[in-house]
């Protein structure tokens, strides 16, 4: 058996690529050893050679090919007094010691891929499960879990094309990289890079100077997304412009498999580089990498009541600084100004530049939110104060336009939350009840009984009548506060609310069965516009209710006398199951594994409620396949033959008066 690794080596120098070592751990060689009197490198005693890992990857992977070359690679590992510690999942039966163990240099042979086909191998991995052979180890299993990672930025087409000057020779060339400035790409970024397995960094001229894990990652994210665009451009008829302009020289080196560009001038292209890197800080206007520019509404009940202008309470719209990898880590625009020199360090953070970056993102946000104009008329703006309309098209309409752009926006947490907006909800009683009931009874249910039900509307928690809601659009605000939460009160919402008095049924009534499906999923299929808030039941059908999800224990019925049989514990309790959903009118699913005696526990059932009853009041209609037919009838006679069964099958097969006769003389018809 192989266990697999894959290492990734990030090129240090500006002209090298990035490429993936692949090397496997072996379990058939002999317990390992190492001189402990040399402190240089030794051979890894238990590592596959490079001919039984090509034969393995050959086996794997045919078309890689040529597309591998055999290397060696030097790698710290953790090492007791027999040699490297096996990795996990490696089977073996060589003795360990509990010693402290030490980091020390191991080489291993292995085999080099190229980007292109890091990128073929960890697809086929993604899509196609391995040999029985093959095992990944824990930095092969972490690589694909950040590749499935790239994937999800290639579907969500969260990349864009740069331009990167690789050495002093003013080469450029034009790489593709991702965007991962959004809230969920940073935190992911900032999780894997904190989820990295040492064994990664394993390769360094002394294990105390390894790269740091974020940089690892960045460059195998940057070159397996840059691979695939690359890759996917080859298969494509792309019709691509042939001036030799840098701005069409870079345009095809986006595409071609060479990324340097080409056929322009050293001149030609540092004026391009620099025309290009004002698009970047156009495009990245809200920070960089590593922080940005954030935004916090404030509601008037957070707040010691600052009035506006107009006299009402004042909305505070809070300007700060946001680490990327971690959303609450905030620093307040009063700290920014207070920065000395263009670095600003707090809690092990680093924000370059951060008044100049703070100002311009201001400025930008002004362009989609006017109100932000009036506090930069100050020397160093920290806030604004809105009124209650203003803050509601901050909300609605220009905070989704500024998180798009990478902006951290921190709303309030009611906002576009559950309950925060006008809905319906649905309330359900035991006909003829005021609406307080009584606790179910044991008597007679069935699914045909009729329950009461009552449309209302309701904000937040607070039902309203009519009149209520009259009042609340006369205030004519779109958020409101209705006993000390704040709502939203939108135009779209008041027209469905008028659409819903005036055209929905508000009372009537409905089965037993439609009030069971509503108050277990909490979902309606009205159409009104309005969200549905969910489901209010009264005692009776709570109670009923709770009793069917368990409030009352199934109880374990003894097996009938007509038996012939022993049940099996599991058995048993299914057919008790089968008894108890029974008596409450619903319909149930075996879902048993074939052969574990479903039939047998039908049969039970059956045979129970004959000797329960006295006789079955109809016969019971069992429909199979063609094929087990028989096979009811034989287990029948086997455990149950005190029952009457009728056979309705074939081309001689009763119809008419004949099978009605035959049927009711029956307790089970097999068809």
């Amino acid at each position: 058996m192989l266990l697999l690794h894959l290492h990734w080596l990030t090129p240090t120098d500006a002209q090298a690529h990035g490429r993936v070592f692949l090397w496997a751990e072996t379990a058939t060689a002999d317990q390992p050893s190492r001189d402990r009197r040399k402190k240089s490198s030794q051979p890894h005693p238990f590592a596959a050679s490079a001919k039984d890992l090509r034969h393995s990857l050959s086996q794997l992977l045919p078309s890689l090919g040529k597309k591998i070359a055999t290397e060696s690679l030097t790698l710290w590992l953790p090492t007791n007094q027999f040699g490297p510690v096996p990795s996990p999942g490696l089977p073996h039966s060589w003795e360990q010691d509990n010693k402290p163990l030490q980091l020390l240099p191991w080489s291993m042979p292995g085999l080099s891929l190229t980007s292109e086909a890091t990128w073929q191998l960890l697809l086929h991995l993604h899509q196609h499960p391995l040999p029985m052979q093959v095992r990944l180890g824990v930095d092969s299993q972490y690589w694909q879990t950040t590749f499935a990672f790239v994937l999800e930025l290639l579907a969500r087409q969260l990349y864009r094309p740069t331009l990167v000057q690789q050495g002093p020779l003013a080469q450029f060339e034009a790489r593709w990289q991702p965007v991962v400035d959004g809230d969920s790409e940073a935190e992911r970024m900032a999780r894997l890079a904190l989820g990295m397995p040492p064994v990664c960094r394993a390769e360094a001229a002394d294990p105390a100077e390894t790269l740091p894990p974020r940089a690892i990652l960045e460059s195998f994210v940057n070159h397996m997304l840059d691979t695939a665009v690359r890759d996917w451009a080859t298969r494509q008829e792309l019709y691509l412009p042939t001036d030799n302009d840098p701005a069409s020289a870079w345009l095809r080196a986006l595409f071609a498999t060479d990324p340097t560009v080409k056929n322009a001038s050293a001149g030609q292209l540092q004026h391009f580089a620099s025309s290009f890197r004002a698009w970047e800080r156009a495009l990245t206007v809200a920070g960089d990498k590593f922080y940005r520019v954030a935004l916090r509404l404030e509601a008037p009940a957070q707040q010691k009541h600052k009035q506006s202008k107009k006299g009402e309470a004042a909305w505070q719209l809070h300007y700060l600084l946001q680490a990327r990898d971690e959303a609450s880590l905030v620093v307040p625009a009063g700290e920014v100004w207070k920065t000395k020199g263009s670095v600003l360090q707090t809690l092990d953070r680093h924000f370059d530049r951060p008044q100049e970056r703070l100002l311009t993102g201001l400025g930008y946000a002004a362009r989609f939110f006017k109100p932000i104009e009036r506090s930069l008329q100050q020397r160093n703006p920290t806030q604004v104060a809105l009124t209650t309309a203003e803050a509601y098209a901050f909300l609605r309409q220009c905070a989704p336009q500024l998180q798009r752009a990478g902006f951290g926006l921190l709303t309030p947490p009611w906002w576009n939350k559950p309950g925060t907006r006008l809905g319906m909800r649905l309330r359900l009683s035991k006909q003829g009840s005021s609406g307080g009931g009584t606790a179910v009874s044991s008597g007679h249910l069935t699914l045909d009984n009729l329950v009461q039900y009552k449309w209302e509307l309701a904000l937040g928690d607070t039902k309203l009548n009519r009149d209520e809601f009259d009042a609340l659009v006369a205030l004519k605000s779109p958020l409101v506060q209705i006993r000390g939460q704040w709502v939203q009160l939108d135009p779209e919402q008041i027209e469905a609310a008028i659409r819903f008095w005036e055209e929905q049924e508000l009372e009537g009534t409905i089965s037993l069965q439609e009030a069971a499906k509503l108050g277990l999923t909490g979902q309606s299929k009205t159409e009104t516009g309005l969200p549905f808030e969910g489901v209010e039941l009264d005692d009776w059908l709570q109670s009923w209710l709770n009793r069917l999800q368990g409030d009352e224990k199934v109880e374990v019925l003894p097996p009938p006398n007509g038996l012939q049989a022993t049940l099996r514990p599991y058995q048993q309790y299914g057919y008790s199951w089968l008894h108890f959903a029974r008596r409450w009118g619903m319909g149930v699913i075996l879902a048993d594994d074939m052969g574990l005696g479903k039939t047998i526990q039908t049969l039970t059932l059956t045979q129970q409620l004959k000797e329960e009853m006295g006789t079955l009041p109809a016969p019971i209609l069992l429909i199979c396949p063609t094929s087990v037919v028989t096979n009811w009838e034989q287990e029948k006679e086997k455990f149950t033959p005190h029952l009457r069964t009728l056979l309705h099958q074939g081309s001689d097969r009763l119809q008419g008066d004949a099978l009605r006769e035959a049927a009711q003389a029956s307790d089970l018809v097999l068809t």
